[in-house]
């Protein structure tokens, strides 16, 4: 299910961001629990209401479907991915940084970016943060 997708990103990002596999896990799992319950409610609900249907194999593909998603988001979501990455520790990562570089250009530049933002918020006492469009937010004198 895409419901992987969701949480292994948000894992990948906190390992980039922490280096450490524990608590990658632990914040990957924290930061993309409640999308991914929310978006398994909903395949539920579709699911489930095919099981009210007159015709035996629509009626079985609706319950089944509904059971799928149930186990998919409860089990393996909440519990299997999670202990499997914990006990694997850094074999996780050992095939995104093999012969590649170790964060995507525009990962590391996001990452200067706020360091350098985080050096430099001592030096923003006068100014205020303003919208400036597509491009995102900067600052601004007052």
């Amino acid at each position: 299910m895409d419901y992987e997708v969701f949480l292994l990103s948000r894992v990948q990002e906190a390992f980039w961001q922490t280096g450490n596999n524990t608590r990658a896990v632990a914040l990957g799992l924290q930061r993309s629990g409640g999308i991914i319950t929310q978006a398994a409610i909903i395949v539920i609900v579709v699911s489930s209401c095919f099981a009210t249907a007159d015709m035996i194999l629509v009626k079985a593909l609706g319950l089944g479907m509904a059971l799928a998603v149930v186990i998919d988001a409860t089990l393996v979501r909440g519990l299997l991915v999670p202990s499997t990455m914990r006990l694997l520790g850094n074999l996780n990562w050992w095939l995104p940084f093999a012969g590649v570089q170790r964060h995507p250009p525009a990962l590391a530049d996001y990452m200067r970016a706020s360091k350098q933002e985080a050096d430099g918020q001592q030096d923003r006492a006068g100014q205020t943060m303003t919208d400036a469009g597509i491009g995102g937010k900067r600052w601004k004198e007052i």
